[in-house]
C-alpha cells in the first residue's frame, strides 16, 4: 500500500500518511515528527530492506538533516536521527535510497559551501552514519539531487549546478560514495537541470527527467552508460506554457519511464509516458486541472497493481492529493 510524506506547513511537522487502499481512497495519517523545530521540509521516503519506510528531511530551524525511521509500516511509531549537524547550512532538498547494500544513502546539498553530500546509513535505521563531499566544485552545486541505485550496485546522483546553469550526474564507485566521478551531462546554452529525478530503466541505464528553465519545457536525459559517461537527451513537452516544474520519474509496469510534472501556467498536473525506453517518443496527459491550482511538488511511484501513483499539493485548499491511474498509461477512459 502507498504510503506519502510530507510537511505541514502550518505546524512546521513532518507527518505520513498510509493508504488503506491501492487508489489511496482511504487512508490514516501519523505525525512523524512534532518537535518545536521546524522540521519534516523537502521529504524523500523509501521502503528499507527491513520492509519499513524511512524519510529524510530538512530541519529549518537547525538547518540540518535529519531521517525518521518507522518501527511499523503505516509509521504510527518512528525513531529519529539527526545525520548531518554540521555548522553550515546542510541537508537542503534531501533525496534517498536503499543502496546494494541494503542500507539508506541520501544525497543532499550544503547550502552554505554550495557542494553536493552524500551521507551513508551504517544501519537500517539511520542511527548511525558516514557523509562525504562528493562535488566540491567552486561553483554553486548540489540543487534539485535525486538519488538512485543503479544496475551496478552503486549510488548515482543527479543534480544542478546552479552558477553554470547545467544538469551533472555523479556516479559513485563505492556503496558509501567515498570516491566517485562526475558527468556534465547537459551543457546548453539554457539554464537547465530544474527539479531533477533520476530512475535506472528497464534497460538498466539510468534516466533523469528536469525542467529547461529557458524555454520552460520538460527534458529526459537517457544515459547510454550505468555511470552516465554518455547520454542523449530528448525535449518531451515543449508546450508554449510554462511546463516541466516538480517532476519526478518513475519505471511502470510495462518498463517504460513515466513522469509526473506540473504546468505552472495552468497549475496543473501533468504525465509523461514515454514509449520508448530513452523517451525519444511520448504521449502526453492532463491528469488534474482546476479550478484549484494543482500539480505542486509531485512524487509518483508505481503500485503493486502495476499502476502509477501521484502525490501532489492542491496549492488552493492547502491539502495533500493522491492520484490513482486506472491504467498504465494514466490517460482518462482508456480502453484496451
Amino acid at each position: 500500500l502507498p504510503i506519502v510524506s510530507y510537511l505541514d506547513n502550518t505546524t512546521g511537522n513532518l507527518w505520513a500518511a498510509h493508504c488503506s487502499a491501492l487508489d489511496c481512497s482511504t487512508s490514516t495519517k501519523f505525525e512523524v515528527d512534532n518537535s518545536a523545530n521546524l522540521v519534516g521540509a523537502y521529504t524523500s521516503i523509501a521502503i528499507g530492506a527491513d520492509g519499513l519506510p524511512i524519510v529524510a528531511h530538512y530541519d529549518q530551524t537547525t538547518q540540518n538533516l535529519w531521517v525518521a525511521h518507522c518501527s511499523v509500516l503505516d509509521c504510527s511509531s518512528s525513531t529519529k536521527s539527526e545525520i548531518d549537524n554540521s555548522v553550515d547550512s546542510v541537508g537542503f532538498v534531501p533525496s534517498i535510497a536503499i543502496g546494494a547494500d541494503g542500507l539508506p544513502v541520501v544525497s543532499y546539498k550544503n547550502n552554505t559551501m554550495g557542494n553536493l553530500w552524500v551521507v551513508h546509513c551504517s544501519v537500517v535505521d539511520c542511527s548511525s552514519s558516514t557523509k562525504v563531499e562528493v562535488d566540491n566544485s567552486a561553483n554553486n552545486v548540489g540543487w534539485y539531487s535525486s538519488i538512485a541505485i543503479g544496475s551496478d550496485g552503486l549510488p548515482i546522483v543527479s543534480y544542478r549546478d546552479n552558477t553554470t546553469g547545467n544538469l551533472w550526474v555523479a556516479h559513485c564507485s563505492v556503496l558509501d560514495c567515498s570516491s566517485s566521478t562526475k558527468f556534465e551531462v547537459d551543457s546548453s546554452a539554457n539554464s537547465v537541470g530544474l527539479d531533477t529525478s533520476i530512475a535506472i530503466g528497464a534497460d538498466g541505464l539510468p534516466i533523469v527527467s528536469y525542467q529547461d528553465n529557458t524555454t520552460r519545457n520538460l527534458w529526459v536525459l537517457h544515459c547510454s552508460a550505468v555511470d552516465c559517461s554518455s547520454s542523449t537527451k530528448f525535449e518531451v513537452d515543449n508546450s508554449a506554457n510554462d511546463v516541466g516544474r516538480f517532476t519526478s520519474i518513475a519505471i511502470g509496469a510495462d518498463g517504460l519511464p513515466i513522469i509526473s510534472y506540473q504546468d505552472l501556467t495552468t497549475e496543473s498536473l501533468w504525465v509523461a509516458h514515454c514509449s520508448s525506453i530513452d523517451c525519444s517518443t511520448s504521449t502526453r496527459v492532463e491528469v488534474d486541472s482546476g479550478p484549484n491550482a494543482v500539480g505542486y511538488n509531485t512524487s509518483i511511484a508505481i503500485g503493486t497493481d502495476g499502476l502509477p501513483i501521484i502525490s501532489h499539493l492542491d496549492l488552493t485548499l492547502g491539502n495533500l492529493k493522491v492520484l490513482h491511474c486506472s491504467n498504465p498509461l494514466c490517460i482518462p477512459y482508456w480502453r484496451r
